[in-house]
């Protein structure tokens, strides 16, 4: 879902999955740097390692960030709440992939882009 939501925003998307390990340092934040986007949107398949750690190490460096967290898998589903809370109280905003999408439809106006949008919202509620 990740690359369709980037493809009907026309936004940068940037897989992580091929990397080792998720250590955060200047070269790791420089990918960021080179989207040229403030704000950032992650999914993501390991909630208590790599998503958290770049959630938190990106709101320092003053990006907004989002988590899917209906996008984002966790070993231990117990703890799944420990985890955003800290994104939370760290600034961070935890929302659902169909929020995202409710809100750039508010605010699109090109006719093609909302229907871009409205596909992938399908895509979503299908996969329900």
């Amino acid at each position: 879902m990740a690359a369709d939501l980037a493809e009907a925003i026309a936004a940068p998307h940037l897989d992580l999955r091929g990397e080792s390990d998720f250590i955060i340092d200047s070269a790791f934040i420089a990918k960021f740097g080179e989207l040229k986007r403030r704000s950032l949107i992650l999914f993501g398949a390991l909630l208590e390692g790599a998503v958290t750690q770049i959630a938190l190490s990106m709101l320092l460096e003053g990006y907004d960030i989002y988590v899917c967290a209906d996008q984002v898998k966790t070993a231990d589903a117990a703890r799944e709440t420990i985890f955003l809370e800290r994104i939370r109280h760290c600034a961070g905003h935890v929302v659902t992939l169909p929020q995202i999408l409710l809100e750039l439809l508010s605010q699109e106006e090109i006719d093609k882009k909302r229907q871009a949008l409205l596909a992938v919202l399908n895509a979503v509620r299908v996969s329900r």
